[in-house]
């Protein structure tokens, strides 16, 4: 039986486009994004808002989430981390993590599993 796993990756807002282009290259359909604030190791940063300066813990984020079968999960993961990756060496693009998901419905036809992708 083919179980669900949630992707999840935090990434710079400036590489969800080319996160979702690259999934759909991969033929994949559904991507959820979220604008999100965080920080990790390298806290925030200095800017400028109204004219004021100002220093903030957090950076800006986008949280991508995508429900996928498990024989797509490490094509997929492959698939984002190169999209996300493209650019200098040194910088920290994101985050990922797997979870499984328990339950998964269609709310129009109440499709479950695998079939409500």
């Amino acid at each position: 039986m083919t179980t669900l796993q949630l992707i999840n990756a935090v990434v710079e807002p400036n590489k969800v486009d080319d996160i979702v282009n690259a999934l759909q290259t991969f033929g994949f359909r559904g991507v959820t994004s979220i604008e999100a604030m965080g920080f990790g190791k390298r806290s925030g940063r200095a800017e400028v808002y109204r004219g004021a300066w100002y220093r903030s813990s957090f950076r800006r984020r986008v949280k991508i989430e995508i429900v996928a079968s498990d024989d797509e999960i490490e094509d997929m993961i492959k698939v984002i981390c190169e999209a996300a990756s493209s650019g200098p060496p040194e910088a920290d693009v994101g985050k990922l993590w797997v979870v499984p998901v328990s339950e998964f419905v269609r709310m129009r036809t109440l499709q479950t599993g695998v079939e409500a992708l």
